[in-house]
């Protein structure tokens, strides 16, 4: 090869291998080289350097090259050279440096603590960077939450040119690909890694800041304990989450979403750009700062996920130019993540496509909504993303094969017999209101009608129902596709993976009945607004069911817009619209957005003289769980302590009161207080046990989270003896291969492992790996995650 090809080589040898632990560098690059030993000396030597701090290089992509190259130019101190204090602490040791400023270790003595002290570098204080410095510790101060490095305190220091410091909290870990890949970490543990990511980011969305450098190396993971406190009463070793909790750095370019005075100091040269190129959005690249939100986070949590599941990035721009990255980010279509390892095929590979999508609409919203869709695949449930491109290829596989597909319409003839009934109801509700029956029980009794349709719909086996159509209906002329070479057996089962069955029955039942059925509703009621609002909340109610949750919203939107039109102020319905559409918005991740409508309930509810006291106390708990959610937990326990001493003032045997219960046990949970949890939990249960009984699932999801607040708090054998109580009751109630009974196993299964029962953990992962292949099949990504599990678990 010439110099110019073998330069190339290099640096691509080096970027394979950069990231990678010593030990397994030096075996990659043994295998890569060959006999090539030059080659191989020169990737070392670029290694041996990695650590060199040269910030104006990495300055470069970030718009901030030349005060990094100015400071660079200015010298940097040895460690000998150390000053021995700064603002009154103690220096240990410097940990590294950057464009505009050096970090220390550095010594508190009240509290006695180990801080990180960030000082910006003298020969960098200009009117304009400490601006800069200042803005991101008024940034920080406004941060208070687990997922994010926390500021103690700042000021300015006596070093030469006066300049300013940041003292904040010392985070002891690795970056987030690092951990993950140290630590061995799963494709489910990987997710919920991502999880506190987001959920970090989102509370500072909450607070109004984007952060706009997320990036593996701006995470952190440092390792967390389970039942500490417990542990050391016990005089046993804690346990540690091996996933970790991970902390966000770096808020130095972050911005205010609501745009004020100070942000107009900050605005960088036009053209100039911030942010490091791999993970920006196409918006942030185009500098387009009035497009710039929420979403622009999104998209660099989706490229970070994406590189944490598969180890690569869904666009390679290393080595290029930054006019040539931009452009590749901007135009070109990344490879999907099932090409990159065929297990994340499916869900996974919808959720992080979503997330990294070019158009910024397409793309989840917030951080909430991006977590909540990797919960939801967490414990098997139907997600919210839904791949565009799955519909349009097999529109055009159905376009080019009519034969094919002809017959799958017949799977969905029984919906029509529904419309129709939705149909003969409207008719009839006509006919009732005409001569003159009441509104509001003719209301009532449509919208049980409804309910009563759609009460019993299983659309998880009606999609099997229509799987199994659709294969017998293609088998003739897939047979003969595959034997004339047209048709490829891998081309057909990968389009067989890629139509989500579940969710063509989902859809079919909203487009053949409750759209239908609503626009009926619309027409037949235009001039009755109380009774076509009732019959909104119910098919919200529907939808809801159907795991439809943007249209249920729609929905009950409109419901309320229908009442605040024709409802006099202080209307009761009025108080109910806005509470159900603010229950829609925080069981979709939008709690924050949902606060102002679950507040206004509460303040109609308490104001109106007539209202029920339960309704009142539905109220608070509604708004306890939204602030709980939004990151308000000091006014959420309020709320929750006094619903519940509301209720034991009734002395009634409630099942509110055992809700507010859980709720309160969960915030607990959230907040490391375990111990304080479990007596909430154990009453709950007791409670849920004689009002709704032993198999209602509410009942089984408390005694879920009992025995997950046993194993928060290490008594694993306790939480072991809960899970085993609770299995055999579920596998009656729900059936050994529902989704919650899978759980649950799982559950069990971690306790296993952190009681380093592998034996047992193995036999628990076996049965659910059994169970998921009888009733998902092999293809399903719910049993490949357990296939992977089992095989990560040591011999």
């Amino acid at each position: 090869m010439n110099r110019q090809e073998r330069h190339a080589r290099v640096f691509e040898l080096f970027d394979e291998v950069c990231d990678l632990e010593p030990a397994a560098a030096a075996e990659r690059l043994r295998v890569r080289c060959g006999d090539d030993d030059d080659l191989r000396r020169e990737v070392e030597s670029m290694l041996a350097h990695d650590g060199d701090t040269q910030p104006w290089i990495e300055a470069g992509e970030s718009g901030r090259a030349l005060d990094a190259l100015a400071a660079e130019l200015l010298g940097d101190e040895t460690d000998d050279d150390l000053p021995a204090s700064i603002g009154g602490y103690r220096i240990l040791r410097r940990l590294g440096q950057g464009g505009m400023g050096i970090i220390y270790e550095a010594h508190q003595e009240s509290p006695a603590r180990r801080v990180a002290l960030k000082v910006m570098r003298p020969g960098m204080v200009r009117a304009e960077l400490v601006k800069r410095f200042h803005r991101e510790a008024h940034v920080l101060g406004q941060l208070q939450h687990p997922g994010i490095a926390q500021i103690h305190a700042s000021g300015v220091s006596d070093l030469p040119g006066r300049p300013p410091f940041l003292v904040m909290e010392l985070i002891d870990g690795v970056s987030l690909t690092a951990h993950a890949d140290r630590q061995r970490l799963d494709i489910g543990q990987r997710l919920e890694l991502m999880v506190r990511v987001c959920d970090a980011v989102q509370h500072a969305h909450q607070k109004g800041v984007i952060h706009r450098d997320l990036k593996p190396s701006n995470v952190l993971v440092v390792s967390a304990a389970i039942g500490s406190a417990t542990a050391a009463a016990s005089k046993t070793q804690a346990m540690v989450d091996p996933i970790g909790q991970p902390k966000v750095l770096d808020f130095g370019i972050a911005r205010m979403i609501e745009q004020d005075a100070a942000l107009a100091t900050l605005q960088t040269e036009t053209g100039q750009i911030i942010g490091t190129l791999a993970y920006m959005s196409p918006e942030q690249l185009a500098n387009a700062a009035d497009a710039l939100d929420t979403r622009a986070d999104v998209y660099s949590l989706g490229v970070m996920a994406y590189e944490l599941l598969c180890g690569e990035l869904p666009l390679d721009v290393r080595g290029k130019s930054v006019s040539e990255a931009a452009r590749i980010i901007r135009d070109d279509e990344p490879t999907r993540l099932g090409t990159r390892k065929r297990s994340l095929r499916g869900d996974v590979e919808t959720i992080v496509a979503k997330a990294i999508d070019k158009d910024r609409n397409r793309r989840y919203s917030t951080a909430a909504e991006l977590a909540a869709d990797l919960r939801r695949w967490l414990v098997d449930l139907p997600i919210e993303a839904r791949p565009a491109s799955a519909v349009y290829q097999i529109g055009k596989f159905a376009r080019r094969n009519r034969g094919l597909v002809a017959g799958v319409a017949v799977a969905f003839a029984a919906l029509a017999i529904a419309l129709v009934m939705t149909g003969l109801s409207l008719a009839q509700a006509r006919t009732d209101r005409d001569s003159a029956r009441s509104a509001q029980a003719l209301a009532e009794r449509i919208a049980g009608f409804q309910r009563s349709v759609l009460r019993d719909i299983d659309v998880s086996a009606m999609g099997e129902t229509l799987r199994e159509q659709l294969e017998l209906e293609m088998q003739p002329a897939r047979d003969r596709l595959l034997q004339s070479g047209e048709l490829s057996a891998a081309a057909y089962a990968d389009l067989l993976q890629a139509v989500n069955t579940t969710n063509m029955a989902r859809k079919a039942v909203d487009g053949a009945v409750l759209e239908q059925a609503a626009a009926a509703a619309a027409s037949e009621f235009a001039d009755d607004p109380a009774t076509h609002a009732r019959m909104l909340d119910a098919f919200a109610q529907c939808y809801q069911t159907l795991a439809l949750p943007e249209r249920a919203l729609e929905l009950a939107r409109l419901s309320l817009d229908l009442r605040r039109g024709h409802l006099a102020d202080y209307d009761p319905e009025l108080a109910r619209s806005c509470g159900d559409v603010g229950a829609v918005l925080v069981g979709m991740g939008r709690a924050s957005e949902a606060l102002p409508l679950l507040e206004e309930a509460l303040r109609r509810r308490q104001a109106d003289p007539n209202v029920e006291p339960e309704l009142v106390l539905e109220a608070q708990l509604r708004l306890g769980n939204a602030w709980s959610l939004s990151g308000e937990r000091t006014r959420a326990e309020a709320m929750f302590e006094r619903t519940i001493a509301a209720y034991r003032a009734r002395g009634a045997d409630d099942f509110m009161l055992y809700e507010t219960l859980n709720a309160l046990a969960m915030l607990y949970m959230a907040t490391e207080r375990a111990a304080e949890a479990i007596p909430l939990l154990e009453e709950s249960v007791a409670g849920r046990r004689r009002t709704m009984g032993e198999n209602n699932p509410r009942t089984l999801s408390t005694l879920n989270n009992l025995a997950r607040a046993h194993a928060r708090l290490g008594q694993l054998d306790e939480a072991v003896r809960r899970y085993l109580e609770l299995i055999p009751i579920l596998e009656a109630a729900v059936g050994d291969d529902d989704a919650r009974t899978l759980l649950v196993l799982g559950n069990l299964t971690d306790v296993y492992v952190q009681r380093h029962d592998l034996p047992a953990a193995r036999r628990t992962l076996q049965t659910i790996l059994t169970r998921q292949q009888r009733s998902l099949g092999d293809g399903h990504p719910a049993t490949q995650r357990t296939e992977a599990r089992l095989a990560a678990l040591p011999q």
